[in-house]
C-alpha cells in the first residue's frame, strides 16, 4: 500500500499480484472517499443510496472498528449496470 493509494482513498489490502489462473485471493477496497470520487457522488447522495438499495453498504473488515470499505469489484459492477441501463434508456 502506498501514500498515493491512500490519498486516492484506495487501500488494496494485498500487496500480492494475482495467481497464475488469474483468480484474485484479496478483494482491493475502496474507502468513502474513494467511492466518492468514482461515483462523483457527495457523501450525502452515497448514503441516501444506500439508505434506498441502490447502492452496495460498505463493509466494516473489523467488527469492532469503525473504518468502513467497499469492495472496488462491487462499485465496478454497479457502474456497469448503471451505464447500462442509462445507455438502454436512451
Amino acid at each position: 500500500m502506498d501514500v498515493h493509494s491512500l490519498s486516492q482513498g484506495r487501500m488494496d489490502i494485498s500487496p500480492f499480484a494475482p495467481n497464475p489462473k488469474g483468480i484474485r485471493m484479496v478483494r482491493t477496497v475502496l474507502r468513502r472517499a474513494g467511492v466518492l470520487k468514482a461515483t462523483g457522488w457527495s457523501s450525502p447522495t452515497l448514503y441516501r443510496k444506500i439508505k434506498e438499495g441502490r447502492f452496495p453498504a460498505g463493509t466494516r473488515l473489523d467488527p469492532e472498528g469503525q473504518a468502513v470499505v467497499w469492495f472496488e469489484d462491487e462499485v465496478e459492477a454497479f457502474q456497469k449496470a448503471a451505464v447500462a441501463a442509462a445507455m438502454e434508456a436512451a
